[in-house]
């Protein structure tokens, strides 16, 4: 993710340059590589990266290693879920945790009740087009 930590640093030609790498990277290697993702795509498209230079989305892929479920549920949420609303996003954490895990031998831990209430809480304050993770 080092284009949202350019970009977060203020450097937005330099994020849109890693994607372009990343772009080139998941071309070259036939979508093998991962470099470029539904996270890859909002960051893109909130630094006003052209939209005519995007790949064509090619849905949810298989994604192995350290971390994969999280960024599958990233993947999904971003790909589901409304920007801006918050219940579309609770819905889809649940909806990943409920119809994307069972039988992967994966869990998923859904934060309700206070937990549920701050966590909205911190969406609600956030700067639109912001990002908010709770990890």
């Amino acid at each position: 993710f080092a284009s949202a930590r350019l970009a977060e640093a203020g450097d937005s030609q330099g994020a849109l340059d890693v994607l372009r790498q990343a772009m080139r990277i998941e071309e070259v290697s036939g979508g093998a590589t991962q470099a470029f993702n539904a996270a890859s795509r909002r960051v893109w498209i909130a630094l006003g990266g052209p939209p005519e230079e995007l790949p064509p989305f090619q849905g949810p892929r298989e994604i192995v290693g350290p971390y994969s479920k999280e960024i599958r549920l990233l993947e999904h949420v971003l790909t589901t879920a409304t920007p801006g609303d918050p219940e579309s996003v609770f819905a889809a954490v649940e909806e990943f945790g409920e119809g994307k895990l069972p039988g992967t031998r994966h869990w998923l831990k859904v934060a309700g009740g206070p937990k549920a209430a701050v966590l909205q809480d911190a969406l609600e304050a956030a700067p639109l087009g912001g990002v908010v993770v709770e990890v």
